[in-house]
């Protein structure tokens, strides 16, 4: 059991669950599929382990083959029923045989680490903000320290087999309800996880393609000092959207809407209040409830997180959006993901909260960190439904964003035409502005 965790409840798991847990289906790839994904990614080779060229092994094969058959009376089929696969698929083009034999052997050294990789994300999870990508970038500098890699290579080769392993441990439905009894979030996605993962790794390609010269000793110390900056910023990046975010205030009494909980948004309008003396109201979007049904939902946390400072807040239907925009001011929401075009992926009815805004000529503002934008570029509204998406149950269903079910929708995507301005902890800028601001993202990192 990981430090920090909180003392075991009903129905409460005891420990994390391991790389072996068995977990259940997401997105159509089986507990088999996600444990062999799971193992250090190879890139195409045409060769096998032993050095035999995988044609010759398939010929190697068939003549083994055909000599058990001729015993024991069997034959091989002409077209192939019998044949097997090689050990490894054909090299693709412009791949050399040497450098899928590197990647390979750094795929075995890389193996016995997952374990440790695992710990050290569970160690900075329980123990910090419980946040996933502060998590993720504190396992990868424990792979940049520990890894026992030889070249520089295999340690870009480790960086790359960790960072998708953490994205599919973290993806996994028993490791998300894991995490939500951890905390008191309803709701999670992955995405921040892999945004953070890219982020890191950039920083290492940066610096190896500035200076091709760089010894390994001296890019794995650069990794590790990096793994901490990258945290500080993290930790940091709330309150510096907290303080830039004030000039979305621009008078007394003025009504802001939020849709979802954003602990970005929520420490905004908390400092609005407190700190800078704002004085405001809030609506909190809600979606329809079964009929006598009642869930403690983050809507409910959030009203009494803010409501707590004193803040007047009231809550109201998604549904009532367009008799209720005329008497808003402002709206703002947090973000899942920003796509490189400056649209956003955030919980289902943003999308329509933007639309309805814009028709009311009323402001909408996105508030996230920067560690949330993507390379992703969505152009159509369904592409979020690509995402893993974990809704904490009050029973024993856990569905994801690709489930069948319509309830299992919990993201859709807002198009940046309907984006008035993003608060990041880089400044403030125009959706239309988000692939340079990340072109410099990745360039800095």
């Amino acid at each position: 059991m990981p430090p920090g965790t909180r003392p075991t409840e009903k129905g409460v798991c005891a420990a994390p669950p391991s790389m072996a847990t068995s977990a259940a289906k997401t997105n159509g790839v089986s507990d088999e599929g996600r444990r062999t994904a799971c193992a250090s990614p190879k890139l195409l080779s045409d060769e096998t382990p032993n050095g035999v060229s995988g044609e010759k092994a398939e010929e190697q094969k068939t003549e083994t083959e055909d000599a058990e058959n001729a015993e024991t009376g069997g034959k091989t089929l002409p077209d192939g029923g019998r044949r097997r696969e090689s050990s490894q698929p054909p090299t693709p083009a412009g791949c050399c045989g040497g450098c899928a034999r590197e990647e390979a052997v750094a795929g075995e050294v890389f193996q016995p680490l997952q374990m440790q990789v695992i710990d050290a994300f569970w160690r900075c999870f329980t123990s910090e903000q419980n946040d996933l990508a502060l998590a993720a970038v504190h396992a990868l500098g424990t792979v940049a320290r520990i890894s026992r890699a030889t070249s520089v290579f295999q340690l870009f080769v480790h960086l790359r087999a960790a960072s998708d392993a953490l994205e599919i441990y973290a993806g996994r439905e028993d490791v998300l309800l894991y995490i939500s009894q951890l905390t008191s979030i309803k709701r999670l996605t992955t995405l921040p996880l892999r945004s953070a993962c890219l982020l890191y790794q950039q920083f290492g390609l940066r610096h190896h393609q500035r200076r091709p010269d760089i010894s390994l000793e001296e890019l794995r110390d650069l990794l590790v000092a990096q793994s901490a900056k990258f945290a500080a910023r993290i930790l940091q990046s709330k309150q510096t959207i907290a303080d830039i975010g004030q000039i979305m205030f621009t008078k007394d009494q003025m009504v802001v809407l939020t849709h979802g909980r954003s602990s970005c948004v929520e420490k905004l309008l908390k400092d609005a209040w407190e700190k800078h003396k704002k004085r405001f109201s809030v609506i909190v979007t809600r979606h329809e409830e079964k009929p006598g049904y009642f869930v403690r939902t983050d809507v409910d946390l959030l009203m009494e997180s803010i409501s707590a400072n004193g803040i007047p807040v009231a809550n109201t239907s998604v549904c009532s959006i367009g008799r209720l925009m005329s008497r808003i001011d402002l709206v703002v929401v947090g973000a899942e993901a920003v796509a490189e075009n400056g649209g956003i992926v955030n919980r289902v009815g943003t999308s329509t909260i933007a639309m309805v805004a814009r028709q009311h000529c009323v402001p909408f503002y996105v508030a996230c960190e920067a560690c949330k934008f993507t390379r992703m570029h969505v152009f159509q509204r369904d592409d979020a439904r690509r995402c893993v998406v974990f809704e904490k149950p009050d029973s024993d269903d856990v569905e994801t964003v690709d489930s069948p079910t319509g309830h299992g929708e919990y993201l859709d995507y807002t198009d940046p035409e309907f984006i008035s301005l993003l608060f990041t902890d880089l400044g403030i800028f125009a959706p239309r502005n988000v692939s340079d601001e990340l072109t410099t993202l990745y360039e800095s990192s």
